[in-house]
């Protein structure tokens, strides 16, 4: 997958594709890819297309540990971004995470007036 990446960092549509697939991978090879995509192409327009998460979710329970996840997921991506190159890209992840933070206090209220 990652040599696709390399060979075909210019074609957005195709590393679009890519990304849908590799969104159902673990967080490590997500990771990976999009570590490998930015090294190859810093354009933030061609990184805001990419998905960085599955566009559903599931669970039974309080959404809570879902939600941390998601968070410990994208804040690993955050040392990716270590560049003024890649300061868009940084902003953009980490309004991600703040959304997600405040779903998480909502969800705890939640949970907390169901006990």
């Amino acid at each position: 997958m990652i040599a696709l990446v390399i060979s075909k960092y210019k074609e957005i549509e195709f590393i679009q594709f890519i990304s849908d697939i590799v969104i159902n991978f673990s967080y490590e090879r997500r990771r990976s890819f999009i570590d490998c995509f930015i090294k190859h192409n810093n354009n933030f327009e061609d990184f805001e297309k990419l998905r960085l998460e599955p566009s559903s979710w599931g669970c039974s329970g309080s959404w809570v540990p879902v939600y941390q996840k998601r968070v410990e997921y994208l804040e690993s991506l955050l040392p990716l971004f270590n560049s003024v190159d890649f300061l868009q890209h940084k902003q953009y992840v980490e309004q991600k995470i703040q959304l997600i933070r405040e779903n998480i206090e909502i969800e705890k209220k939640r949970d907390f007036m169901q006990d």
